[in-house]
């Protein structure tokens, strides 16, 4: 965002773009970049806050660019969030055509149509969507998308020390996980590491066994 100065918001999915984070939403909020996932969400319902948020950024007065971020392994899963984000925008603009001067949609028009300026070409697809990007990762794509953005003059950004390591790791995932989800399924327990306890139990048992065998009393 860009008001009297770059903020960087950092989400994991659309709900977290909600009205108690003021500042998202503020009056001096001029500009907007809303970069996107790098693949389709988990739950079909995250469009709504996306739609919400546009709203307010848009009757706020700001301009807003939607721009895809680093892409993800799953091609047909990000050209199904592209659709979805177009479709959802176009909607909203059919019933508020006064802000259609507002929007600057930089999503491909269809699958496969790319712009060789596009930031995300730039830059390498992410492995494992659900993690976040490291913070030389962000600056890179960042600066990538500098010069995509043709008149928009966005601050350059430097990584200050300490911070490298800082964004690393697994976001939370309480909501996309659902209840009941396997925590192999979403990063937090590696198939390995389950490969390995499983080890332990046969072992275990097979210990038992023999121990209450050497107790039998055939006689």
């Amino acid at each position: 965002m860009a008001g009297p100065h770059t903020t960087f918001f950092y989400y994991r999915t659309f709900f977290d773009l909600k009205k108690k984070h003021t500042k998202l939403f503020a009056n001096e909020v001029g500009r907007v970049v809303l970069v996107l996932p790098p693949r389709e969400p988990d739950d079909p319902y995250c469009w709504i806050p996306f739609v919400a948020a546009l709203d307010l950024w848009l009757t706020c007065g700001a301009h807003v660019w939607i721009v895809n971020g680093p892409r993800s392994c799953e091609d047909a899963s990000w050209d199904r969030m592209n659709e979805s984000a177009r479709h959802h925008m176009l909607g909203y603009l059919d019933f508020h055509p006064q802000f259609a001067m507002q929007v600057n949609d930089l999503i491909p028009s269809e699958p496969g149509v790319l712009r060789a300026s596009m930031a995300c070409l730039r830059v390498g697809v992410i492995q494992d969507p659900r993690k976040w990007m490291t913070a030389r990762q962000a600056l890179e794509f960042f600066n990538f998308l500098r010069a995509q953005l043709d008149g928009m003059n966005l601050e350059p950004v430097k990584l200050p020390k300490g911070l490298e390591e800082r964004l690393t790791g697994n976001p939370s995932e309480k909501r996309s996980a659902g209840p009941g989800r396997p925590a192999h399924m979403d990063g937090r327990i590696s198939k390995r590491h389950l490969k390995r306890v499983e080890k332990r139990r046969q072992r275990s048992e097979q210990r038992d066994c023999e121990h209450r065998m050497s107790k039998c009393d055939l006689r």
